[in-house]
């Protein structure tokens, strides 16, 4: 079974105010009616239908380097809702929670079943994700500068390899370009592929996060460090 994210974006104000980021849908195109279980709502605007977002999944990069760095503890990710969650963001979470439990009361059989449903959310500071993603890309060329270096020096020690058995009289035929059988995961290919793919998702995912932000405050400079993410898996 596939598991996706969902992110919620606030922004901080200069006296340490947290604000949920919206931005809108146009009506004529996000024609489909939100659910009770949809973190979204359709308003009007000067007679026009619109439909105001709170949540969104950029792609899948942040999806598996959250999921994968939670348990072995790469990034320094927190876990539950923040003691200063923005007032509005707060509301919904309980609206939407309290609604899932009498949704799952039934399913269980029991009036007083409960559950914790701020538990299944963390959060983390843009700063972060931009920083780990940074050290991600720098693993990343290392990993390619090592995968670089050993097939040249595999070539050039065949090469001398030959030339001593010329020199010995052993050979009068000059080395031919070897191919090698190499796991894909192991070799440049991969790493200017798959991987040079993986580390530039989670910089281009960031990247959106940080658009939204600055888009909701007109501030294009603003700080990673006043932006964070709270999150979800589904």
């Amino acid at each position: 079974m596939s598991v996706d994210i969902s992110f919620f974006v606030e922004v901080r104000d200069d006296n340490g105010k947290w604000h949920l980021v919206k931005w809108f849908a146009d009506g004529e195109f996000d024609t489909g009616e939100p659910t009770d279980y949809d973190f979204e709502k359709v308003v009007d605007f000067n007679g026009k239908r619109m439909v105001e977002k709170y949540e969104f999944c950029p792609g899948l990069a942040w999806r598996d380097e959250l999921g994968w760095a939670r348990g072995w503890g790469e990034l320094d990710t927190n876990k539950g809702l923040p003691s200063d969650l923005s007032d509005e963001l707060m509301e919904m979470i309980v609206e939407h929670g309290e609604r899932e439990i009498e949704r799952r009361k039934p399913l269980y059989g029991d009036k007083d079943y409960t559950f914790d449903y701020k538990s299944q959310y963390s959060y983390i500071v843009l700063a972060d994700l931009f920083e780990h993603s940074d050290k991600k890309f720098e693993e990343w060329k290392e990993h390619l500068k090592e995968r670089v270096r050993d097939e040249q020096l595999d070539e050039i020690n065949r090469r001398l390899d030959n030339l001593e058995k010329i020199a010995l009289g052993k050979t009068d035929k000059a080395t031919k370009m070897k191919k090698t059988e190499k796991e894909y995961e192991d070799s440049v290919d991969y790493y200017l592929d798959d991987a040079l793919f993986d580390v530039y998702a989670l910089k281009r995912e960031a990247g959106m996060i940080r658009d939204k932000a600055a888009m909701f405050t007109g501030d294009r400079w603003l700080d990673n460090s006043r932006i964070r993410v709270i999150y979800y898996f589904y």
